[in-house]
């Protein structure tokens, strides 16, 4: 795969911004699974993008500023421990406002919950060896909406999950292509990622 191309896709499909394209898809890509009005829809994506996006990308910087990690990347798995601890303690809060808030809508809590066992298990693994982040993201969509498409058959599912699927192939081949990670790294990553937001659409919280 070209450099450039592969560049490009690892900025584009970061996983920091994979939560906000994950529920930018069923806000607005599937409106009949939200009972919600437009103006509540970018709200919710609001309160997505500042707390799984925004305030991580603040905390790594200010890591970053005061020496904790040596570039922004996190390319050495020891830098990486702390940011994704940091991180994982944003997603649970978002996690939990999305469970005990949004109890009318369900699956919108289990997305978040998926995602958030993603980013959890990732963390932990990093304390051991190297995982892609990116292919946990992407898999993680695609995770996602294939659970959806089960528990609710929706026709532009029929369009996104295969979409998804090439998506995070592509950004899986270019995470090889930069040498970013070994093909271990990048199965371990798309298994958790797959396993977790899959996996959590179909739990049962009161």
């Amino acid at each position: 795969m070209n450099q450039r191309i592969a560049h490009f896709l690892s900025v584009a499909l970061h996983p920091a911004i994979m939560p906000s394209y994950v529920f930018g898809v069923l806000f607005f890509g599937l409106p009949g699974l939200l009972p919600f009005g437009l103006n509540f829809r970018w709200l919710l994506l609001a309160v997505v993008f500042i707390t799984t996006f925004v305030i991580p990308a603040l905390s790594l910087l200010v890591s970053y500023r005061a020496g904790l990690v040596a570039t922004l990347h996190l390319a050495n798995r020891a830098e990486r421990r702390y940011p994704f601890v940091s991180i994982s303690l944003f997603y649970l809060l978002t996690c939990g406002y999305f469970l005990f808030k949004l109890q009318a809508v369900p699956w919108v809590g289990l997305v978040m919950l998926g995602i958030t066992l993603a980013i959890l298990f990732v963390t932990v693994i990093t304390f051991f060896f190297k995982i892609s982040a990116h292919a946990t993201g992407a898999s993680g969509l695609v995770g996602t909406l294939a659970g959806l498409q089960i528990q609710h058959p929706h026709g532009e599912l029929l369009f996104w999950l295969p979409a998804t699927i090439l998506l995070a192939g592509a950004l899986m081949t270019a995470r090889l292509a930069l040498n970013a990670h070994q093909p271990f790294e990048i199965l371990a990553g798309a298994l958790v990622g797959f396993g977790t937001c899959f996996g959590a659409m179909f739990l049962n919280i009161p």
